[in-house]
């Protein structure tokens, strides 16, 4: 069970109380925020309308970049044995895939790429930025990550508060005050609102937020192959949308499936009455893996843009999918939460070290700058890709084609989107 924050459940209030960082949302973008804050040295209490330490069973997965796990390291939280990676050593990325045939363009990155002196990695904000990676990325089971992540948090002593449900927030010249449905109150210097797309917070802090509905809805499912993978992960762009297998362990690979959401619906409903019925649809796009089968459910996610107006308000700051929900397409939403946590933490940190107000508004709008240009290319890129591959004309098919064995011949080019790949 969370243990309660008892001193300020009482709606009493000390000036250490007044110094800590209130994290609301346990999700990973959550979880990962309280680590990093709490290894910099603030006080820190992480809060959710659920329980916080809640882990469910199941094989949904998260791709790590090769920046987020130099992070991961430099927090003292990468642990190979507690989360049993699976690393991504090849990334093939083609337009189509009919019976095993690539056509019409390919991009094939390698980890042996960066070790070779292709490829050099480039603006990386972490010690050691010219280090060649050991893998691209890395494919985590949600389950374990999540369970390794609170283990740090109760190592470190974070408070956690669960069945906590924000109705109102104020913040005044020495705090900022959560009030729950229940009538407990929590206040502190800082709050963090990492509660997802439909943040309460965002609205609760008066932040305006942009949609799209892209129509589009992601089947993610575990399929099993009895062929090796050999650490590659795959995305074709087909007539009906992106389809991805990244590699898991023991000959297994997490599908991710876009589609027009009727067709995902139909796919899914398939999926349910003959579980080989829907392999088959995947079987003769990768010939080379053997004998596709399912082995989980299919779960269904529907696609859509958020996009706040701006990050941060009085004594408040939006992470992850509160400040910036994108498409999945390029696999890399919690990479860049992380990556803006960690202009955030940053940014906090120095402010501290100079006797600064760190909680004040030049911090959270540096970071805000910071983080809202690099969340930007990375919405325009993900969405203008999502726009360019939903045309299947033959005059932009044969156009896309030639994109991307440009991409794949030029050096320059082909490594600077590796290291967006890899988050680095």
């Amino acid at each position: 069970m969370s243990k309660p924050a008892t001193d300020q459940l009482s709606g009493t209030t000390s000036p250490a109380q007044e110094q800590q960082i209130l994290i609301a949302g346990a999700g990973l973008v959550g979880l990962t925020a309280a680590i990093a804050l709490a290894r910099a040295g603030f006080a820190v209490t992480l809060l959710d309308r659920g329980e916080v330490e809640r882990v469910s069973d199941g094989l949904l997965t998260t791709a790590l970049a090769a920046g987020t796990k130099r992070l991961f390291d430099q927090l003292q939280v990468w642990d190979a044995g507690a989360l049993n990676p699976s690393p991504i050593m090849q990334i093939q990325v083609a337009q189509g895939a009919a019976g095993g045939q690539r056509h019409l363009g390919l991009i094939d990155w390698s980890v042996r790429d960066s070790a070779n002196g292709q490829a050099t990695i480039l603006d990386n904000p972490l010690d050691n930025p010219h280090a060649t990676p050991h893998a691209m990325g890395y494919i985590v089971e949600n389950h374990l990550l999540r369970r390794h992540l609170l283990n740090h948090l109760q190592q470190l002593g974070v408070q956690m508060v669960g069945g906590f449900t924000v109705t109102a927030v104020a913040a005044d010249d020495f705090g900022i005050s959560l009030q729950a449905s229940d009538g407990r109150q929590l206040r502190g210097a800082l709050l963090l609102a990492a509660d997802g797309r439909n943040s309460t917070l965002r609205d609760l802090l008066k932040i305006g937020c942009r949609h799209h509905d892209y129509h589009q809805t992601a089947l993610v499912a575990v399929m099993a192959h009895s062929q090796p993978h050999d650490q590659v992960a795959y995305e074709y762009f087909m007539a009906g949308g992106p389809l991805a297998l990244l590699p898991m362990h023991n000959n297994h690979s997490q599908l991710v499936w876009n589609l027009p959401t009727a067709k995902a619906e139909a796919f899914k409903a398939l999926s349910t009455e003959s579980a080989d019925a829907f392999a088959s649809l995947l079987q003769h796009h990768f010939p080379w893996l053997g004998q596709l089968s399912l082995v989980s459910a299919v779960q269904a996610y529907p696609l859509n843009l958020v996009r706040a107006d701006r990050l941060h308000a009085p004594r408040a700051f939006l992470l992850g999918d509160a400040a910036h929900g994108i498409h999945p397409i390029a696999g890399q939403g919690f990479n860049l939460a992380v990556r803006g946590l960690n202009i955030l933490r940053r940014e906090l940190v120095a402010a501290r070290q100079l006797g600064m107000a760190w909680w004040d508004q030049p911090s959270l709008m540096a970071a805000d700058k910071q983080q809202s240009r690099q969340a930007a290319r990375m919405i325009m890129a993900t969405h203008q890709l999502n726009a360019l591959f939903e045309t299947n004309l033959l005059p932009i098919r044969l156009g896309r084609g030639l994109g991307l064995n440009l991409v794949n011949h030029l050096p320059p080019l082909k490594q600077f989107f590796m290291n967006q790949a890899m988050g680095l």
